[in-house]
């Protein structure tokens, strides 16, 4: 997928929900750093368009969950 988005296969990428794009903060930046953010919008379902600052919230809030539960676990 990243390959074809750095070729410009395509211009927009819909992910139904921002942890299954990537489970950790970090890694979510990552590929949104990559030149992928000049030329691919990145679309949630539920959000809509994720820019940057949206992106790291999301992110933050997906990686919380799962540790939260097994804490509680």
């Amino acid at each position: 997928m990243l390959e074809d988005a750095r070729a410009q296969v395509f211009d927009a990428l819909r992910i139904e929900v921002v942890h299954r794009f990537a489970r950790k903060v970090v890694r979510n930046l990552q590929v949104h750093d990559i030149p992928l953010c000049a030329w691919v919008k990145l679309l949630s379902v539920g959000l809509g368009k994720q820019d940057f600052i949206q992106l790291l919230f999301n992110s933050h809030g997906a990686q919380m969950f799962p540790e939260k539960g097994a804490e509680a676990t």
